[in-house]
């Protein structure tokens, strides 16, 4: 029996994820794996795929990547700005996509994989490292 973990979400994305994570290839991802691609923002979006930078930023989808001219992946509105006003749709990691279709089912977008706790977690642990500096020198 083939595994469709995608199957039933529309997903859209905003941010460069690198060379090997094109937009036209995480498109690939999502539809072989049951998934609809988004191409523009509607109620059907059910996640948006971010990075962190442009969920700070609150940039519109489809932002940074290079696109062929027979397709058009720019979703027009600020799709995390949006989101986050209407609460349209959750917006996660790009690690709830991979870990998703690695496992070979959908998991739940909690935790670590909503970019908003990505984006708390690490002011956290940057705010430790930085109170680990200071009593290291108070020490000498």
């Amino acid at each position: 029996m083939v595994r469709f973990p995608l199957a039933g979400l529309t997903i859209a994305v905003t941010g460069d994820f690198g060379p090997r994570r094109s937009h036209e290839t995480l498109k690939r991802w999502v539809e072989k794996n049951g998934g609809h691609w988004a191409t523009n923002i509607s109620k059907e979006i059910t996640h948006l795929i971010s990075t962190k930078e442009d969920y700070r930023n609150k940039a519109p989808a489809g932002n940074h990547q290079p696109l062929p001219a027979v397709a058009i992946f720019v979703l027009t509105i600020h799709s995390v700005k949006m989101a986050l006003k209407l609460k349209l749709f959750t917006i996660v990691t790009f690690d709830w996509l991979e870990d998703s279709l690695m496992k070979g089912f959908r998991l739940a977008p909690r935790g670590d994989y909503l970019v908003a706790r990505a984006i708390k977690d690490a002011k956290k642990v940057k705010r430790v490292r930085k109170q680990t500096k200071k009593e290291t020198i108070k020490r000498g």
